[in-house]
């Protein structure tokens, strides 16, 4: 079985697929759309989305603040 690790990045999506037995067997790949990963050649029985808390309602430019 394979899981699928997903974070959104200016290509679309990346994400690291692993086979569930053999964590030694992975691949990260990017894809334009959430689909893309989804309907891998993998297959991925469970994909965990990173989702982002703590940033405000509304964002400006890039929606992150520089770090100093």
């Amino acid at each position: 079985m394979w899981v699928a690790g997903v974070d959104g990045c200016r290509a679309g999506w990346i994400a690291v697929f692993m086979r569930a037995d053999d964590p030694r067997t992975h691949r990260i790949v990017t894809a334009p759309t959430i689909a893309g990963i989804v309907d891998a050649p993998e297959g991925p029985a469970i994909v965990a989305v990173d989702m982002p808390i703590g940033l405000p309602d509304r964002t400006s430019g890039s929606g992150r603040p520089r770090s100093s």
